[in-house]
């Protein structure tokens, strides 16, 4: 599993999804600037970790994509733009385009990583916030959470766009149905999907999560999993199922008893409904992104 590590050198790091022993450092140039909700990291098949990059256009700061191989090694420029999520079968790297500094409307873009190639999806006219990104397992299909300008419920929506549509507008996206109050995680296989129930509570007294395996075609709920007392980091980027969809790892976020601040640490569970309370991997450390094939 790849890692950001928060107890202070920010580096971006690999270490074991059962012990949460360290295996290597890859680099420190992971990060983001304001306004994107913490670093992202994926893992390609064949190896490759991409990752959010605080760059620079100019004189001015910039939302960067770089790459670092999962092995070690020098890391380097691919995109500019911020939440990078490799495709299933590792043609094709998806984000977001950065307008912290702009006006410019938020957009998708998909690369074929082989040539470099690029199409983007934007919005003709309504132009929401645009959050995390997740692929499905045939690579075929994106989905997108977007801020509730353009959701049907209180919460934020989770839309679903087809890369074979030759228009590439997020206005054909597809909505899919959520609980209220829930937010997408992503697909566990072809047909079904995970969200997550939240409640949070003034002061963080009472706040709860809990996992709910729906049916992504009607958003019926399959399975509801055991809640967990806490916080957990929200969107698709906290939450990351890992490619056999047997496993999850999340952020879990607890409030120092001393008043000093939040820690955050990352977990793992099985999906298996059966299985018993989450064990924690990791302490100080966000982003996780499993590492195919491992």
């Amino acid at each position: 599993m790849v890692v950001v590590d928060l107890a202070g050198s920010s580096n971006l790091q690999v270490i074991s999804s059962a012990t949460g022993h360290l295996l290597r450092n890859l680099t420190s140039d992971v990060g983001t600037f304001g306004g994107v909700s913490g670093p992202r990291a994926t893992v390609a098949p064949t190896g490759t970790v991409y990752f959010d990059h605080p760059g620079r256009m100019g004189s001015q700061p910039s939302e960067q994509i770089w790459s670092v191989p999962v092995a070690g090694g020098q890391s380097a420029y691919v995109a500019d733009g911020h939440t990078p999520v490799v495709s299933p079968n590792g043609a094709f790297l998806a984000y977001l385009t950065w307008t912290g500094l702009t006006n410019a409307p938020a957009s998708v873009v998909v690369m074929n990583i082989a040539t470099g190639a690029t199409n983007t999806w934007t919005y003709s006219t309504t132009v929401p916030e645009l959050w995390d990104l997740s692929w499905a397992p045939n690579s075929r299909s994106l989905v997108f959470t977007a801020s509730p300008s353009t959701s049907p419920s209180s919460n934020d929506g989770a839309w679903s766009i087809q890369l074979s549509d030759p228009n590439r507008s997020l206005d054909a996206a597809q909505p899919i149905r959520l609980l209220p109050k829930a937010f997408w995680v992503g697909y566990v296989n072809a047909t079904q999907a995970m969200e997550v129930l939240e409640q949070q509570n003034f002061l963080g007294q009472g706040n709860w999560f809990q996992p709910v395996l729906i049916d992504v075609a009607s958003g019926q709920v399959i399975e509801r999993l055991p809640v967990i007392a806490g916080q957990s980091g929200s969107g698709a980027g906290a939450w990351q199922i890992d490619p056999t969809g047997h496993f999850v790892a999340f952020i879990r976020q607890r409030t120092l008893t001393n008043g000093a601040g939040i820690v955050t640490d990352v977990y793992r569970w099985s999906i298996d409904p059966t299985t018993q309370q989450p064990t924690i991997v990791r302490r100080d450390v966000a982003s996780p992104a499993w590492v195919p094939g491992s």
